[in-house]
């Protein structure tokens, strides 16, 4: 088996962590939380999931693949359309990723001490 089919169980921590930091830079405009991103009426989806990339995810990727994901931003719908799908009203949207956003900073916290608890190294 290669480190690909088993990955250390440090990258895994900083996969599930990259997952779950990955939202609250789409919703909290340079780390502020009075001004989310996607309340914002003039911000698109397509910048705040670049702004979110590009804080989490890109220092730990190759070039082609920040291509890659740069490609792939082009697809997503504006935030009208996303809203239509959702078939939700702005309110509720918000509303919803605040409630995410505090849930998952103890889970995030409980994460990181379970690994550190067992001295398990981050190998990133």
């Amino acid at each position: 088996m290669t480190n690909l089919e088993h990955p250390s169980i440090g990258r895994t921590h900083k996969e599930i962590s990259d997952g779950l930091n990955t939202n609250p830079p789409m919703t909290n405009h340079s780390g502020l939380a009075d001004k989310p991103i996607l309340a914002a009426r003039e911000c698109s989806l397509k910048e705040a999931a670049s702004n979110a990339y590009a804080q989490v995810c890109a220092p730990y990727h190759t070039w082609p693949v920040r291509k890659a994901v740069a490609a792939g931003m082009c697809t997503l719908p504006t935030r009208k359309q996303l809203l239509l799908k959702l078939q939700d009203i702005d309110q509720s949207v918000e509303r919803e990723m605040k409630r995410y956003i505090i849930a998952s900073a103890p889970i995030i916290e409980y994460i990181d001490n379970l690994y550190l608890s067992r001295d398990i190294c981050l190998d990133w």
